[in-house]
This record gives structure tokens, C-alpha cells and sequence, in this order.
């Protein structure tokens, strides 16, 4: 645990860390505040006294008194936005393939476009099902992680477009490198996406199931989300409580969030390899992402506890991990999965994407769980 919290303190020795510095990190963490902003309120200085000897009962250890100077601590929203620039061509280019593989699916596969509020959605029509189709496949919510939207799913989306009960793929400019979307520097806020989403299934009518003869409905869908989607994935969960009857969590970063090693790894650490320069630099530092996590990243509304969802047997819930996904404690990860009873494959010798991007065994397992048919 003590190694885990020395994650917020850019992995220094905790014998570094003084009192000083674990009351500015939490007057963040917990108020988004510097000290300068709330050292004069007696009421929140106390709070944050409290909390401070609570993670030292927790943690078992006593900071000394004082602040050491020459300490830094993780401060997400606080921190200059940690980007790199890059040539309109890379903007381009990366819209024009997101625009074909978006136009490919609605032109060829029936695929609509719609908006709800500020948010676009595509949705795949439900299709005629017949006997010998699974009862127990629901309609999809997709939700999407960084990078450059739906065209990294170009793989995944052959066989999505033919799911019978059907699904919504919720659109995400701000992480998807759309620079000429109106939105691509307006992230929605956590209440206004749900909302957005709430709107979609309900107006699109997917997913909708009639109880007591019509009097009532309710509504019975699969979430499926991917990297930075499964935190949004715990939106839902709160928003919607009761609708999402299974759960499939893919290269999940949203467990565990109290620790800091996400943040660490994707905003401050340095690369260190081939696969770390080609996420850090087309993923992490691009604008839209860079600017997003950088100031609107809530960690305490990222997080997903087990708790939350409804069961933990295997048709419930899933989560499937990459072994050497660079992005997360992968050990603790699966302790944490492990010790909570929540279902789980590791993909032995797979990095952070793969299992839902390239085609293969990991992609079979998604859709296995995820009850869509494999399209050869």
C-alpha cells in the first residue's frame, strides 16, 4: 500500500514524503484546491488533518513534521497540460480514415447517425432474431477509449454491425482526435454524457423490455467499454441502476484509481519504449486527450468499485486485461479483480489495445462475453 501511494509523490521513497506534502496533495485530491486557497478555512484545514491521520493509521506509518521543498506531487487538474504539438497533416489523416470506417459502417451496414443533447451516437438497428438466436444477448452500449475513435475499432465494428438485438456507440471527439468537431475541446461533464445517453436509449427505444403487460418498462442492455471507457462504464452503472445486466470491462484502467499508477503512467512517466513513445506521444500528449485528462479528470468519479455491479457471477460482469498493459498495475489489478470475485481473463503476452482492436484470440474472448456472434 505504501508503494502504492508513493505513486502520487512520482514513485520517491516515502521516506521522503513529509506532512506538508501529503496535505497539498490531498487539499487536490479531495477539494481540487491549492493550500494558498483553503489554508484560512478552519473547517476544511481540520478535514484534511483528519484524513492525513487516517492515512497514516491506514498506512501505518508517521510523516514527520514539515514539508520537504524539493518534493513534487501529482496534481492533475493543477499541473500544466503535458502536450506535444503535432502537423495539421496527422489531423488530416486521422479524420479521414475515422470518416471512412464511420461511413463505410452506416452506408453498408444500416448504420444511423443521431444526436441527443450535445452527444453523437451511431446505433446499429435491432434485427429480426430468430429461435435459435441467444435470449440472453442483449443490445450494446460501446463505449470507446482514447485515440482516434471509431476507426481503431475497424476490426471489431465486422462483427458489432451484425449484432441482432443491436447497439449504441456512444461518440467521444474530445478523445478521438477530431480537431474540426465542434466539441472537440468541450468534454461533456459527467451528468450532461449520462443524460445524453439516458436520452439515446430511450428515444432509439434499444434495449426497451415492457413489464406488467406494458404499464412499466424497464430496459436490458451490455455495456461494453474499453480503456478509458470503463470509467465512464461507472457513470452509467450510477445513472442507470438496474438496466445494464451485463458488463464487459476491456483493458480496464478504472480499478483501483486511489493508487495513481494510471496517472502516472499515462500523463508523468518518461518513455522508456517502443510501444510507450508510440501511446504517449499519438495517444497521451495528443491536444483533445492531453487537455481533457488534464483538466477534467476526476479520480474519485473515475473510479469503479466492485461493489457496483450488481453480481459477480461470469454472465454479469468480465473484465478482460492485457498482461503487459503499461498503462496499469496489471499485478494489482488482478488482486484487486481476484479478491472481489469479479470474473476475469488475462492475455498472456497482449499489450493495452490489443484485445479489442487487432483480431484474435482476445477479440474472440470480448465477443464471447460480450454474447456478439463472431463474423468470419
Amino acid at each position: 500500500m505504501r508503494l502504492g501511494f508513493s505513486n502520487w509523490f512520482f514513485c520517491s521513497s516515502i521516506e521522503d514524503v513529509q506532512r506538508g506534502n501529503v496535505f497539498e496533495w490531498l487539499a487536490w485530491a479531495l477539494l481540487e484546491s491549492k493550500v494558498e486557497e483553503i489554508e484560512h478555512n478552519v473547517a476544511e484545514v481540520e478535514m484534511l488533518n483528519d484524513c492525513l491521520d487516517a492515512f497514516e493509521t491506514r498506512l501505518r506509518w508517521k510523516f514527520p513534521a514539515g514539508k520537504n521543498e524539493d518534493l513534487k506531487c501529482v496534481r492533475l487538474s493543477i499541473d500544466p497540460v503535458n502536450l506535444l504539438s503535432r502537423p495539421i497533416g496527422f489531423y488530416l489523416l486521422v479524420n479521414a480514415y475515422t470518416f471512412v470506417v464511420e461511413q463505410s459502417i452506416r452506408r453498408l451496414r444500416g448504420v444511423k447517425k443521431v444526436r441527443y443533447g450535445k452527444t453523437d451516437f451511431l446505433v446499429v438497428p435491432p434485427k429480426p432474431r430468430s429461435s435459435s438466436d441467444d435470449p440472453d444477448s442483449f443490445p450494446i452500449l460501446f463505449l470507446h477509449g482514447l485515440g482516434i475513435g471509431v476507426g481503431q475499432y475497424r476490426f471489431f465494428f465486422r462483427h458489432l454491425v451484425h449484432h441482432k438485438p443491436g447497439a449504441i456507440i456512444v461518440l467521444q471527439p474530445h478523445i478521438s482526435a477530431q480537431l474540426f468537431n465542434a466539441n472537440f475541446l468541450k468534454p461533456p461533464l459527467k451528468d450532461e454524457l449520462t443524460a445524453d445517453v439516458e436520452a439515446c436509449i430511450r428515444g432509439m427505444g434499444i434495449g426497451r423490455v415492457e413489464v406488467d403487460g406494458g404499464k412499466k418498462e424497464d430496459y436490458s442492455l451490455t455495456i461494453l467499454s474499453h480503456s478509458n471507457g470503463s470509467m465512464v462504464h461507472g457513470w452509467m452503472l450510477r445513472a442507470m441502476p438496474g438496466w445494464f445486466k451485463r458488463n464487459v470491462l476491456v483493458d480496464p484502467v478504472c480499478f483501483r484509481m486511489w493508487e495513481g499508477a494510471v496517472c502516472n503512467a499515462f500523463v508523468y512517466r518518461k518513455w522508456s519504449s517502443a510501444i510507450e513513445v508510440l501511446l504517449g506521444y499519438f495517444v497521451a500528449r495528443e491536444l483533445g486527450v492531453a487537455y481533457t485528462i488534464g483538466r477534467y479528470f476526476r479520480w474519485t468519479d473515475m473510479t469503479l468499485w466492485a461493489h457496483e455491479f450488481e453480481a459477480a457471477s461470469d454472465d454479469h460482469v468480465h473484465a478482460i486485461v492485457a498482461e503487459n498493459d503499461m498503462l496499469v498495475d496489471v499485478p494489482g489489478t488482478v488482486e484487486y479483480l481476484a479478491q472481489t470475485g469479479v470474473p476475469h481473463t488475462v492475455m498472456k503476452g497482449y499489450q493495452h489495445g490489443q484485445p479489442l482492436c487487432v483480431e484474435g484470440e482476445g477479440m474472440q474472448i470480448v465477443l464471447r462475453h460480450a454474447k456478439i456472434k463472431s463474423v468470419s
